[in-house]
């Protein structure tokens, strides 16, 4: 059995140590989050980028200005809205066998369905205007 003096004693030091422990448990926990906030954060930024590095390039103004003339030669039908979007499309797909048959549908719309003629033009133009080499 302890003494009241070991009591009061014991007191004291728990009383100093309790807080103490207290402190070092917390900045652990600290730690342990903000390492997977940053570990996360890391994970977000290789997503990103992988997606970036992914995503067919765009045109510029002028590029697309320029596009936007010539594909009106080919037909000005194919002139509407998606055309930008097509174009960037086409690039990610420059490389398949399907090329001009993707090409196709992308530019075809109720107003004009794409020949097999305009959408191998379509594909040259966009391999002459370049954007798809960035």
């Amino acid at each position: 059995m302890l003494t009241p003096e070991e009591t009061a004693r014991r007191r004291r030091i728990n009383k100093i140590l309790l807080p103490i422990v207290g402190l070092v448990v917390l900045a652990i926990v600290v730690a342990i989050v903000l390492i997977n906030v940053s570990e996360k954060r890391t994970e977000d930024e290789r997503v990103e980028e992988a997606m970036a590095s992914a995503a067919p390039p765009d045109m510029t103004d002028e590029e697309f200005a320029d596009f936007h003339e010539r594909l009106g030669k080919i037909h000005p039908d194919l002139v509407d809205n998606g055309i930008r979007a097509h174009a960037r499309d086409t690039c990610s797909s420059l490389d398949s066998d399907q090329l001009v048959d993707n090409t196709i549908v992308r530019f075809s719309s109720a107003d004009h369905d794409v020949t097999e003629d305009e959408a191998q033009q379509i594909v040259d133009l966009i391999n002459d205007i370049g954007f798809c080499d960035r």
